[in-house]
């Protein structure tokens, strides 16, 4: 990764190139995350194409893996903040359970973390089996987000949008 620094650096594109071709054959799930960000850092097209094409094949895996488990704050927050990822929130919630339960961040990261979560995207018996059991929204924002779902599938004008990346940590 030193030598992809250092063309994007010197402006080698040719090299640059190269290496960003040579990772993207690469790809798996213990790289995915590394390659995924050096080409964001470095503006890598080409391996960041690939690398958002391999986690739209492959969210369920890379959400359930270990690896996303060991990424830094900033990394996991902007990665499970993606509008790509093709997976039910719960699963989202899912991981981002296991990242708190194992990285232990502080009150601020956790609510930090919780307000990427969609709530209003799942289902109302999502909210009451999982969600309500994991303790990590307070009950009332579990309540409100499944009265909103309860009114949009009355026809009502239900206030699921006002939800949307709306949570507090307890």
């Amino acid at each position: 990764m030193d030598v992809l620094c250092l063309a994007d650096r010197y402006q080698l594109m040719e090299l640059k190139s190269s290496l960003e071709f040579t990772l993207s054959n690469h790809l798996s799930i213990n790289t995915i995350f590394q390659f995924f960000f050096y080409a964001e850092a470095y503006n890598c097209h080409y391996l960041l194409q690939r690398c958002t094409t391999y986690i739209k094949s492959n969210t369920r895996l890379v959400l359930c893996s270990e690896v996303i488990l060991n990424l830094p704050f900033n990394h996991f927050r902007s990665f499970i903040s993606r509008d790509q990822l093709l997976v039910e929130e719960i699963v989202i919630v899912e991981t981002v359970q296991k990242w708190i339960f194992q990285n232990e961040p502080n009150r601020e990261q956790k609510k930090k973390l919780l307000k990427c979560v969609r709530l209003s995207e799942m289902s109302s018996s999502q909210l009451s089996a999982k969600v309500l059991t994991s303790g990590l929204f307070d009950q009332s924002i579990i309540t409100n987000t499944q009265d909103s779902i309860n009114e949009d599938s009355a026809g009502g004008q239900g206030k699921i949008g006002k939800c949307l990346h709306f949570c507090v940590f307890i």
